[in-house]
């Protein structure tokens, strides 16, 4: 029996460690599985269209020519040679390329080389995935993977239209990740042929450091600023064109630069990317572009603007140390591209999408963020760097001169949500202090929690106060960046979609978010009242005297105006007329306090 509980108790843990690690029980690496491989290819034999070689899978129907195939199985770790030979030189070659036969493949890595009548030719490792694609012969476009190194006259290729009598592949696979289940079904993408926009975009310093003088964020962005020259394109597969921007002297600064692609519903992306700085060619790293920090480019949306790989971004990734340049040119070429097609189906045995729920009664916390216009922030809880279970998420962080990492002044107040009612989290303490020089508005103000955004729990009736004061015109929107979770979007400016909040004082020492949930299956409780007090016995009325004037320090209220005179026992009553006065003398610093806001509120504005 004890060793029975250890083991369950082993396999609890794992089974929680697991879950810890988000290691999804579908997907798994298959090494100990085989595979088919082989070399497809389609070329002419007698005349320059006849497609008179085909070899499409070893049993394809449509296969045609004199064709010799040496097919292989490979497994990870192993390497093999697979090759296509025919009796004379192919007139002209449509399409080569290496097959891998694995269905449901998430991630591979395979190692190509080739040799070309026995001679070893250079291949561009990242010609194959082309955006041409009808499946190879007897196996469907989901079964049949090209891998890179191959050649295809519509889309990547290494050399011009191979001549040759034998084409050899010798193939490393490196590693294969799979999906459980058959994955067989209707593709999920379809290749692009549209031409897209395609520009530099940019941001650095003109005159000081921080004060970001230069902003190219897209060619008809709002917030581009300072004189910069820039020469963008529009690009289609296949086609190679080079953008650029320049600015009058050099930047003091630079925070990120990338040539960005415009094209909504991209699934696979594959171009090759080459730069110049001032005439000088720069070797990049084609990892870098993609870098984490976004929050789209101006008059795009993130969905629509896509960072290619080579960027630069200076709290990312980045190919040298912060540039100071006049003109930036990118020289892009864009191999494949496949766009999600909007009339798949879900693939045989896959569900059509993630479901999310909520535990309608469960416990959700929630937290205040915000971003000020140098940077000094509270990001949501789900931020990998900084959010909840990192050491900086209970702090407010900042950036000294030299950009390292500081913490400012302030108290951060979360909540745990027990149920549907009002809520509070605030940030108290704040010294913000010229962190408002250049703009006089947050970059961003939120609500972050971590409800599932499932529609079942809704939260509503938001209020914001600064320094005390209600904001006026506060409409938020659930973020855009992090959809999953009701993370509530106050300010964000550089979201269109977002109405701007209305005037609010800065820099603030402290904010408040009130908000309601509902949706729970039960109620938050109520909060303890405090003891009753014993009430004094009643004593007897005093006769009717005239009211004296409250003295300072007395319980009772001074009226500014009386709804009714009290009656007087005479015309010509002499009480004390000190009320009246004090009411008129407080009546007039208000007005003049009403008139002061006006007149700030005016020069704000």
């Amino acid at each position: 029996m004890r060793k029975a509980r250890r083991l369950f108790a082993v396999l609890f843990c794992l089974a929680l460690v697991l879950n810890m690690l988000h290691i999804a029980p579908a997907a798994q690496v298959k090494a100990d599985d085989s595979y088919t491989l082989y070399v497809g290819f389609g070329a002419a034999a007698a005349d320059a269209s006849d497609w008179g070689y085909q070899y499409n899978s070893p049993n394809a129907e449509n296969n045609d020519g004199e064709v010799t195939a040496v097919n292989e199985t490979i497994a990870v770790g192993e390497t093999k040679t697979v090759s296509v030979t025919v009796p004379t030189a192919t007139l002209h070659t449509w399409w080569i390329a290496p097959v891998l036969v694995a269905e449901g493949v998430t991630e591979l890595d395979a190692t190509v080389s080739l040799k070309v009548d026995g001679a070893d030719v250079e291949i561009d490792t990242t010609a194959g995935d082309a955006w041409w694609y009808e499946g190879t012969g007897e196996y469907t476009e989901a079964q049949s993977i090209r891998l890179a190194g191959g050649y295809n006259e519509w889309g990547a290729h290494y050399i011009e239209s191979p001549l040759f009598t034998t084409v050899e592949y010798t193939v490393t696979l490196n590693s294969i990740v799979q999906s459980g289940g058959d994955s067989a079904g209707t593709a999920a993408t379809i290749p692009d042929t549209d031409s897209h926009v395609l520009y530099v975009g940019f941001g650095g310093d003109l005159a000081e450091s921080g004060d970001w003088g230069y902003q190219y964020n897209s060619p008809n962005a709002e917030d581009n600023a300072g004189e910069v020259t820039a020469v963008n394109e529009t690009i289609a597969v296949g086609e190679t064109k080079t953008v650029s921007v320049t600015v009058p002297s050099a930047v003091l600064h630079t925070y990120w630069i990338a040539p960005v692609l415009v094209a909504e519903g991209i699934e696979e992306l594959d171009a090759t990317v080459s730069l110049k700085v001032d005439g000088a060619d720069v070797e990049i790293d084609a990892a870098a572009g993609d870098a984490w920090w976004y929050e789209g480019t101006g008059e795009y949306s993130k969905t629509q603007s896509i960072r290619l790989a080579g960027g630069y971004n200076e709290w990312g990734t980045q190919y040298i140390d912060s540039p100071a340049f006049t003109t930036v040119e990118y020289t892009v070429t864009l191999n494949a591209l496949a766009k999600t097609d909007p009339n798949a189906a879900p693939a045989d045995g896959e569900p059509a999408g993630p479901t999310i729920t909520a535990d309608l009664d469960g416990t959700y916390n929630a937290y205040l963020g915000f971003q000020t216009p140098t940077y000094s922030f509270r990001n949501a809880f789900d931020d990998a760097t900084y959010g909840r279970g990192t050491e900086h998420f209970d702090k407010v962080c900042g950036w000294d001169p030299d950009n390292n990492l500081i913490y400012r002044d302030g108290t951060m107040t979360d909540v745990e949500i027990k149920g549907n009612g009002t809520y509070t989290v605030s940030a108290e303490g704040l010294d913000l202090s010229g962190d408002f020089d250049s703009q006089e508005t947050f970059n961003l103000l939120f609500l972050s929690t971590d409800i599932p955004n499932s529609g079942e729990i809704v939260i509503s009736d938001i209020v914001v106060k600064i320094n005390g004061s209600e904001v006026d015109d506060v409409y938020p929107i659930v973020s855009p960046d992090s959809p999953e979770y009701l993370n509530m979007l106050i300010i964000n400016q550089w979201n269109k979609d977002l109405t701007p909040i209305g005037y609010y004082a800065v820099p603030p020492t402290k904010i408040v978010i009130n908000f309601t949930v509902s949706g729970m299956n039960y109620d938050k409780p109520a909060d303890p009242t405090p003891e009753p007090t014993a009430t004094p016995e009643p004593t007897a009325e005093p006769e009717p005297t005239n009211t004296p004037v409250p003295t300072e320090g007395s319980s009772e209220p001074t009226p500014l105006v009386s709804a009714t005179p009290a009656a007087s026992s005479s015309s010509t009553d002499s009480g004390s007329n000190t009320g009246l006065i004090v009411g008129i003398v407080i009546g007039v610093v208000v007005v003049a306090a009403i008139v002061v806001v006006v007149v700030m509120k005016k020069k704000k504005d």
